[in-house]
């Protein structure tokens, strides 16, 4: 069986778990492609990756022969209706609406030249959106994989992605009663989020009691990561708590300018260090010789975290988390058992979580211990486990 994801930038989002994702498949001897809906301008190609192209001579030439046949994506209904509706709905994206819409019948086609068998896609975005339109068109059916109730689509549009779906799967029970309720949709299922299999061999490291202790977060860098509030919150930190504390923030985005801002007007520089991207193995090393993972996740416009992939591996890794009750969080940590809790978007409450959490360190192995059997437990079935028997009953019901 082929598999094709079609997401809206890859690898730039959520490389982590889809990564994962297609390892798992492919150790089960699927194969898989992924088509990007962005171009790939200056990154690195990866290896069954295709990309959009910038070329509207492409486009134009694949317009006209889909036009002639009757089967260009402008020419149906639904497609157009989608369109005006994604618009409407958000016209500060008008541009990328435009270029998926100029760019459709060429994406068409390398979706048609892969001739897989079933389409993946994630979130209720855009991507999401295209993806259907795609599998709609040529007539194959399509796997809908929902992390959070965050969406910029229209409840149209929602609702057509949904009720297209052939299958639907949730990486939380917080995701999958948004589905539920919201569409009355019961075909989705929760499979937990996909973890990579090389992050195993990665031993925790004991540190020296007198070493600083050491904080980290990793993340894109967005306002619904709430890296500003977790800022605050270390400002508030008496002197003396601060000399032997340092945090370390890694990711990507138009808010690092913001954050170091931020860091300068609290006196943080020997505190607070905001690092570039790594790749994902050494992201795992580093959270493995870190105290403790702070999750300060909330909830922003409408986009907000589902249970994001770092939690899982920290538990895995044997990292105690601190993390914020927002999305599905609530449901892989369980407060003063499996990590920390604390309410979002309030750097007071963080800070005096932040201290009641530093100064019972002694109790940790405790919670980690817990949160590394919840985790092999709940994360021991992974989506191609899951999946499999779904896309063979679907397809033979296509058949």
């Amino acid at each position: 069986m082929k598999l094709l994801y079609i997401l809206s930038d890859y690898p730039t989002f959520s490389e982590t778990f889809i990564r994962a994702e297609i390892e798992q498949w492919r150790d089960k001897g699927y194969e898989v492609s992924v088509i990007s809906l962005k171009p790939r301008i200056t990154r690195k190609r990866l290896h069954g990756v295709i990309y959009n192209s910038l070329n509207p001579l492409i486009w134009l030439t694949y317009f006209i022969v889909s036009a002639v046949r009757g089967k260009s994506a402008l020419q149906s209904r639904v497609f157009r209706r989608n369109l005006i509706q994604g618009i409407v709905k958000n016209p500060s994206n008008l541009f990328t609406w435009l270029y998926f819409a100029c760019s459709a019948d060429y994406l068409i086609q390398l979706a048609q030249d892969e001739q897989a068998d079933y389409i993946l896609a994630h979130f209720l975005f855009k991507g999401s959106l295209f993806a259907s339109l795609i599998g709609d068109k040529i007539g194959t059916p399509y796997h809908l994989r929902v992390h959070t109730s965050s969406t910029n689509l229209s409840f149209k549009q929602q609702e057509f992605l949904v009720n297209n779906a052939t299958s639907i799967s949730a990486i939380s029970r917080n995701s999958a009663s948004f589905i539920r309720d919201r569409f009355q949709d019961n075909k989705v299922i929760v499979v937990r989020q996909s973890l990579l299999p090389r992050l195993k061999p990665i031993v925790r490291h004991e540190r020296n009691i007198e070493e600083r202790i050491k904080l980290i977060c990793a993340g894109r860098f967005a306002r619904e990561k709430g890296f500003e509030e977790l800022i605050l919150a270390i400002g508030l930190i008496d002197k003396t708590t601060l000399k032997n504390l340092e945090l370390n923030i890694y990711g990507e985005g138009h808010l690092r300018g913001e954050y170091q801002h931020l860091i300068e007007s609290l006196e943080l520089q020997q505190n607070i260090f905001v690092h570039e991207k790594i790749d994902h193995h050494t992201l795992m090393n580093h959270i493995a010789d870190s105290d403790l993972l702070v999750v300060p996740s909330k909830k922003y416009k409408t986009h907000v975290d589902g249970i994001p992939t770092v939690i899982p591996e920290a538990m895995m890794l044997g990292t105690p988390v601190l993390a914020t009750k927002v999305g599905g969080i609530s449901e892989i940590i369980q407060d003063n058992e499996t990590g920390f809790l604390v309410n979002t978007n309030a750097p007071g409450e963080l800070h005096e979580a932040l201290i009641t959490v530093l100064r019972n360190k002694s109790s940790w192995h405790l919670v980690t211990d817990k949160a590394r059997l919840k985790v092999i437990r709940e994360y021991d079935l992974n989506l191609s486990d899951c999946s499999e028997q779904i896309f063979i009953q679907d397809l033979h019901a296509k058949n």
